[in-house]
This record gives C-alpha cells, sequence and structure tokens, in this order.
C-alpha cells in the first residue's frame, strides 16, 4: 500500500487539486466563503492565508463522515490552524 501511495506522488507532485494548495504565492490570498464549502471547497479556503465567512455559511470534510482521508491536505493544515483538540473535535 505504501508503494502505491509513493507511485502516485511521484507521478503527480502538484496533487492537491491542481498544486492550488501547494503554491507559495507573495501576494495573501483571501477566501470568501458564503454558503457551502465542502471537501475541496474548505480545503481550498484553509489554503488561504486568510478566510472571510458568512454567518450561514456552513463548512465540513463530508469525507471524514464516510470513514475515507481528506487527502487535499485540509485536516493538516487544520490542526494547524486551530488548537488541536478543536480540530480532533471537528473531524471525528
Amino acid at each position: 500500500m505504501a508503494a502505491d501511495w509513493q507511485i502516485i506522488s511521484a507521478e503527480r507532485p502538484d496533487w492537491g487539486f491542481g498544486g492550488i494548495t501547494q503554491q507559495l504565492t507573495a501576494t495573501p490570498t483571501i477566501a470568501a466563503i458564503n454558503g457551502f464549502a465542502l471537501g475541496g471547497g474548505l480545503e481550498i479556503a484553509l489554503a488561504c492565508d486568510l478566510a472571510v465567512m458568512d454567518e450561514d455559511a456552513y463548512v465540513t470534510l463530508p469525507e471524514v463522515t464516510r470513514g475515507i482521508f481528506a487527502a487535499g491536505g485540509g485536516i493538516l493544515r487544520l490542526q494547524r490552524l486551530i488548537p488541536r483538540r478543536l480540530a480532533m473535535e471537528a473531524v471525528l
């Protein structure tokens, strides 16, 4: 299984939404969330420097409720942005 992951990452070094979440820019990036940010939408928002949300906005990683690993890096980013216990509560 580990070998399969190494093959995938070697073939696609820019994985994670076409490399959008892996790029460093000199210009700050801002996510404006109005409505739903599910899965990939949330992961892209977490990769931004700043996120602004409407009061009625809804964000979630639906992969977690299905026992699938959200492979865009959102879970790892989340635990860097908020306290670890809150991140664990959000994804478990």
